[in-house]
């Protein structure tokens, strides 16, 4: 399984690390042996499929701390002013696969590149403010459309990793948790049947 990330605090779409998966590649602060949830992850879908097909998985982790959904995030269908930390994460995204056999030359030359899977684990900041909670459900749905529209793959699958905060209190924080459960929802959103799973 290999690995890159952006690692970095400005919008340049530019992986400042990559190389194979192992902690501390793109966890935590720099100088921090730290990990994410997507050493597991990465381990997990790499075995299941290696065991099977022999594939390379490559992993992009294009994540920034404390930003919210609602703003800095915000998708085109949204309205308004599109995040621009939703735009550089479309531009890492297309930057990476663009330059995949100059990050990974041993691995990825000579072998076809497929945008399998799309994971979102985000919602604390959006749960700090009562308008932001209220449009999460509304803004996650458009992100999953943007992101799938913007990077030309229209059956993305996409994970939404629900938020454990708090428990089950109800309150902004549960109302969160119930709009990423929502998105997954077939009776509330056929178009995302089979794709969408939280």
């Amino acid at each position: 399984v290999l690995m890159a990330c952006n690692r970095r605090e400005d919008l340049l779409p530019i992986m400042s690390n990559y190389g194979a998966l192992h902690a501390s590649l793109c966890g935590g602060d720099r100088g921090q042996y730290q990990i994410g949830p997507e050493l597991g992850f990465g381990w997990a879908v790499g075995d299941a499929l290696n065991r099977h097909k022999g594939d390379k998985v490559l992993l992009m982790k294009i994540a920034w701390g404390g930003k919210s959904l609602a703003e800095d995030f915000r998708p085109p269908s949204s309205g308004g002013t599109v995040g621009p930390y939703y735009e550089s994460m479309i531009a890492n995204v297309k930057a990476t696969l663009a330059n995949i056999t100059g990050y990974f030359p041993n691995d990825a030359a000579g072998r076809p590149v497929k945008l399998s899977g799309f994971a979102w684990h985000q919602g604390w900041n959006d749960g700090c403010d009562l308008n932001m909670t209220s449009t999460y459900e509304y803004n996650l749905a458009n992100l999953i459309r943007d992101v799938r529209l913007d990077l030309d793959v229209p059956d993305l699958p996409v994970s939404i990793g629900a938020s454990g905060m708090a428990g089950n209190e109800p309150g902004r924080r549960a109302d969160i948790v119930a709009a990423q459960m929502a998105v997954s929802d077939p009776t509330k959103y056929p178009e995302f049947v089979g794709t969408v799973a939280t």
